[in-house]
């Protein structure tokens, strides 16, 4: 998954007891500690957040929290990959799971020796609405997800490099609309491959529109064009909206496909992401792509953009990579408004 985004509570980092090899016999798994035979909501340990571990490599666990009816919250919280910090991880794919009710997780590593890994201290937590907010800026993707399984499935030769004893910002924002408490935990899986088999880092871009106002009771719909500052590979395309969107369509911006409608989502919960049926494609500099988000809103009150679950959103990300090796971690754009269309 993948950006701007919501949370609360306490979260820390488990792995086995070994730090995996890389390229060798995979380590037996390990299974995570068995929750409570029975649990009664609200009291006592978290239930684990079902995910297997992988073959070769770990998984990072939040210790996780309760959450009370009505709970709207985004924090940030600090873990850390084992191992020591001589260690190489290649990652080529990378899962999270989450309980029910989670309205997203976003997860960034701190850049080794920077200033923001000094600031972050494992097992603090802060409220953010993005995982860079508590602690600075100098961080790189790891992974993000609206759904409660999400795995990355790069293709073969993509992925992303870690190293040990590194910190994790896991930003997770959960609402409760129920009138029991709730679970708040996760899981996060690195599968480590061998140290040449990431030859290209996968990337994270964002494209916002912050242009969001339908009336309480009326439909709306507001549309932007962002481009890309450099040369990218483009392996995935996902949406972000919250209950009251609709249809998100998408269209490449400049280049000889210009105005060409690419991609049309039906459901803000489901139907999130979108792969290039022939492979990853390339996007030159100063091309990239239209997207409009269309609303019912049922509430009564006006929907603005905002970072509480009550609010709406418009954003489009997904992964990318440099075809030449060209740092591209900084492809982001907040779009100004352009005419809406007719699908």
């Amino acid at each position: 998954m993948r950006m701007l985004l919501l949370m609360l509570f306490t979260l820390s980092c488990s792995a086995p007891a070994e730090t995996p090899p890389l390229g060798d016999a995979p380590p037996e798994p390990v299974s995570p500690d068995p929750a409570p035979p029975e649990v009664t909501p609200g009291v006592g340990e978290v239930p684990a957040v079902e995910l297997a571990l992988p073959e070769s490599g770990f998984q990072v666990t939040t210790i996780g929290e309760w959450l009370e009816p009505g709970t709207d919250v985004e924090y940030c919280e600090v873990v850390q990959l084992p191992g020591s910090p001589d260690e190489t991880f290649s990652v080529s794919r990378i899962e999270v799971a989450m309980h029910q009710f989670s309205h997203h997780v976003i997860v960034k590593a701190a850049v080794p020796g920077s200033e923001t890994e000094a600031a972050m201290v494992v097992g603090e937590r802060e409220p953010c609405i993005r995982p860079q907010q508590p602690f600075g800026g100098d961080m790189v993707d790891v992974t993000g997800a609206q759904k409660p399984y999400y795995s990355s499935d790069w293709p073969a030769g993509v992925g992303r490099i870690y190293h040990g004893g590194q910190k994790l910002v896991v930003d997770w924002h959960y609402y409760n609309p129920t009138t029991e408490p709730i679970p708040a935990r996760h899981a996060i899986n690195f599968h480590v491959a061998a140290p040449d088999a990431v030859q290209h880092v996968a990337e994270t871009f964002g494209f916002y529109n912050y242009a969001i106002a339908v009336e309480a009771g009326e439909t709306g719909a507001t549309a932007t064009e962002c481009t890309f500052d450099k040369d990218v590979l483009i392996w995935s395309l996902t949406r972000h909206t919250h209950q009251w969107g609709r249809d998100v369509h998408v269209w490449h911006a400049g280049g000889q496909h210009d105005g060409e409608h690419l991609w049309t989502s039906t459901d803000w919960a489901h139907d999130l992401d979108y792969f290039f049926e022939d492979g990853p494609m390339l996007i030159k500099a100063g091309e990239g792509f239209g997207f409009q988000c269309e609303y019912e809103n049922t509430e009564d009150h006006t929907l603005n953009f905002g970072v509480k679950a009550s609010d709406e959103m418009c954003i489009l990300f997904g992964d990318i990579w440099s075809p030449t090796g060209e740092d591209v971690s900084d492809q982001s754009c907040f779009g100004a408004p352009v005419p809406v269309r007719t699908f």
